[in-house]
């Protein structure tokens, strides 16, 4: 085991579905998001009509 990757910290992702509407057709995508402020720049983008956040996507069951 490498020391950079026992100590390296888990990254917490924001998910989101993410809802686009263009020309009169929406459009739905999942993504992911390091950061707060990478995910509220891009839902104050054009054309973005709703967004929803994701809790535990990644949780193992």
């Amino acid at each position: 085991m490498k020391p950079s990757n026992f100590l390296k910290a888990e990254r917490k992702l924001i998910w989101a579905k993410i809802t686009r509407e263009m020309n009169g057709r929406t459009h739905s995508d999942y993504r992911s998001f390091y950061s707060e402020k990478s995910f509220k720049s891009f839902i104050n983008r054009a054309h973005v009509a709703r967004y929803f956040l994701i809790k535990n996507k990644t949780e193992k069951k």
